[in-house]
């Protein structure tokens, strides 16, 4: 669910499942964290996509947050991005006193590494890029 509020988008993704800790939860976003590090999880990952999920958000002004009510009872992740303000389409033009038309481009770099995940959120950024 994604949703304009405040001068910032907040974005919030759920997901059922695993869940996380209640004592994992202050330690989600550090470098090499992993939740559930039993052998079975053949596709364990190595701790580092959230870390770079929250220092690129970071870099972009803004904040995530992790939830979850425990293991087994799934989480949310609340990450929200300042709106990004056209400096050119904020000032009158010089010629008639009207403002700039705003920039109709903008570009979004999507990184997943399960390719429905990625596809999936490309789509919902693509669809909710279309209602400003």
């Amino acid at each position: 669910m994604a949703q304009r509020d405040d001068g910032c988008v907040t974005v919030r993704v759920r997901k059922s499942g695993v869940g996380i800790p209640t004592e994992m939860l202050p330690r989600i976003f550090e470098m090499f964290t992993r939740v559930d590090r039993s052998l079975e999880r053949a596709q364990g990952g190595l701790g580092i996509g959230l870390t770079l999920v929250k220092r690129l958000v970071e870099m972009h002004g803004g904040s995530i947050e992790a939830h979850s009510e425990g293991p087994k009872r799934g989480s949310e992740f609340v990450v929200r991005l300042p709106v990004a303000v056209d400096l050119e389409a904020a000032q009158p033009d010089a010629a008639g006193g009207e403002h700039a038309a705003p920039r109709s481009h903008r570009r979004i770099l999507v990184v997943d590494d399960n390719r429905d995940s990625a596809d999936s959120l490309a789509t919902m950024l693509d669809e909710f890029s279309r209602t400003d």
